[in-house]
């Protein structure tokens, strides 16, 4: 889980494993033992990346896992059209397909929340390179297939599947080619829709 590498310097020793898998992660932000250093800022009764980002002591500007990608804690915004609403370190989904894939794919079960996904112990990366119209740029789908790869190889993070659920109009491009190529050279499973 991505978090676990961007915790700030003063808390991770105050922070407690509640699952004790050996990192910190949401499962652990939300566990009673660690409620003195998150808040749940947008108020939806759980502690999720949104908090992290709106809290000074966690979004503290300092890239603690050295990677050039500062406060990325559940991801990366790579669209890089100026009309883009969030920031870089903001991979939210304003047009609600990425989250509805993601709940499929690892939404916690048995907890009368929403949906229930096939992998109630997953760990997610959000990845963001499309518009609220679902359009974007094939070298920002080549940068944010080369991010998840150097974070698997750089920076250890178990990064398994890629889920591409998401088209591409006009020729082939070389470049997404040789992303896609370099994701599975690295061990990364590159699922797309079609």
């Amino acid at each position: 889980d991505q978090i676990e590498v961007e915790i700030p310097a003063a808390l991770r020793p105050k922070l407690t494993d509640a699952d004790a898998d050996g990192r910190i992660t949401f499962y652990d932000l939300n566990a009673s033992a660690n409620s003195a250093f998150v808040r749940d800022s947008n108020a939806n009764a759980f502690i999720d990346a949104e908090d992290l980002l709106a809290d000074p002591q966690w979004a503290d500007g300092i890239d603690s896992d050295r990677n050039a990608f500062v406060g990325d804690f559940f991801g990366w915004n790579f669209r890089s059209a100026a009309d883009e609403p969030f920031a870089p370190n903001d991979p939210r989904d304003a047009l609600g397909h990425g989250t509805h894939v993601a709940g499929t794919i690892g939404a916690i079960g048995d907890n009368n929340r929403g949906v229930t996904g096939i992998n109630w112990r997953s760990s997610l990366m959000a990845l963001k390179f499309l518009d609220n119209g679902n359009s974007g740029q094939t070298s920002d789908a080549v940068s944010a297939v080369n991010y998840a790869t150097m974070m698997r190889r750089d920076q250890h993070e178990n990064v398994r599947v890629l889920n591409a659920s998401w088209g591409q109009s006009g020729s082939e491009s070389p470049a997404l080619r040789t992303a896609i190529e370099s994701a599975g050279q690295a061990d990364i499973l590159f699922v797309a829709a079609a």
